[in-house]
């Protein structure tokens, strides 16, 4: 009895260790089934990095919002062309609800995507696509600067995990749609050094699919999960200023065009026991996670299918039957009425809710 007692006692302290061992770091604005408002992309800088120092050069707490999502990209240079404009009108914040809930999504000018949910879930989602063509680009999330520790490389690793479903007009598991994903400081230096070179960088859009009487579709259940280890480097003693690290995703943006990426988890976790790390390789695993989406567009009648909520659509008037607050798609609230109130709508996709039930509706 007693042998027995001292090792669940040793069990219950391993397992106290381990837990111990693991401080989630990750910026509230990255806990996407958290969030009711959408704020991405923040800002858009030329090349291939950000200006220096990150944490100014996006505006500080203003634009921090804990949690910032930036672009980078030569196009950016180019006052002629709304490229920022372009690729902000294909960024959402998107509900697949089931197992994955919210998501960040970037959807390309030709994706079909919403022709493909409509197809599998007779749900009209309605996604948002950027508007225009677009060149090389990447995508940058930032470590929250009140809890990134800062490292020589040998002490405190940090755990980069991204979690993502890929759709494509046309899968293929030699079109890349993410060159390579990998952690760079805001200086532009790679962490670990050489890690964007790392087997197994670039995902691919045939990663996402699955067989089908011999044709691969798209999987909307089959998630990547991508993590490594890397380190924020300490600064320098004369230098006060805050070096995030950061995720960089380089972007295909050829087969980007054709495709929607949805990212359900960017998350960094501080790793204060090195005993299992993984860094200068990737680790690679997939999830079986369901998707339900649930908002039924009203285009044709306003009403959701066996449902009470019921909407009428008359030019840019909309008259909804119970008491709801009407969203923008990407879930930004522009009005609330009471039952039988009407109200005056820009041209657009709209999410009315009730106190029990939503729906999508369209102002033409």
């Amino acid at each position: 009895m007693k042998k027995n007692f001292l090792l669940l006692a040793s069990m219950l302290l391993s397992a106290a260790t381990m837990s111990a061992a693991e401080e989630d770091i990750t910026p509230a604005g990255y806990i996407f089934n958290n969030l009711t408002e959408f704020h991405y992309v923040d800002k858009a800088f030329t090349g291939a990095n950000i200006t220096t120092p990150v944490y100014e050069s996006i505006g500080g707490d203003a634009v921090w919002n804990d949690g910032a999502c930036v672009v980078a990209g030569g196009q950016f240079a180019n006052p002629a062309q709304p490229y920022f404009t372009d690729l902000k009108a294909g960024t959402s914040l998107v509900d697949l609800g089931g197992e994955v809930g919210k998501v960040f999504c970037i959807s390309g000018k030709n994706s079909k995507v919403n022709d493909k949910i409509k197809e599998l879930y007779g749900v009209e989602m309605s996604i948002p696509s950027c508007t225009g063509g677009l060149n090389w680009f990447n995508i940058n999330w930032l470590s929250d600067p009140s809890n990134t520790p800062l490292s020589n490389g040998s002490t405190t690793q940090i755990r980069v995990r991204l979690v993502l479903n890929v759709y494509a007009n046309t899968l293929n598991n030699a079109n890349n749609i993410i060159n390579s994903a990998y952690a760079v400081n805001d200086q532009g230096g790679i962490n670990p050094s050489g890690s964007n070179t790392a087997t197994g960088t670039a995902i691919t859009t045939g990663e996402f699919g699955k067989q089908v009487e011999g044709n691969l579709v798209w999987d909307p259940t089959r998630w990547l999960v991508y993590e490594f280890d890397t380190w924020c480097p300490e600064n320098d003693e004369s230098d006060t200023k805050f070096y995030p690290i950061r995720l960089k995703m380089e972007m295909n943006q050829g087969n980007f065009t054709n495709s929607t990426v949805f990212i359900k988890e960017v998350k960094f976790t501080k790793l204060t026991d090195n005993t299992e790390t993984i860094v200068g390789t990737r680790r690679r695993e997939y999830k079986t996670l369901t998707i339900a989406p649930t908002i039924i567009s009203g285009v044709e009648t306003g009403i959701a299918a066996g449902s009470a909520l019921k909407c009428s659509v008359n030019g840019n008037t909309v008259t909804i039957n119970e008491d709801a607050d009407i969203f923008t798609t990407s879930g930004m609230k522009v009005a609330t009425v009471k039952a039988g109130e009407s109200v005056e709508l820009a041209k657009g996709f709209y999410v009315t809710k009730s106190a029990t039930e939503s729906m999508k509706i369209a102002v033409k």
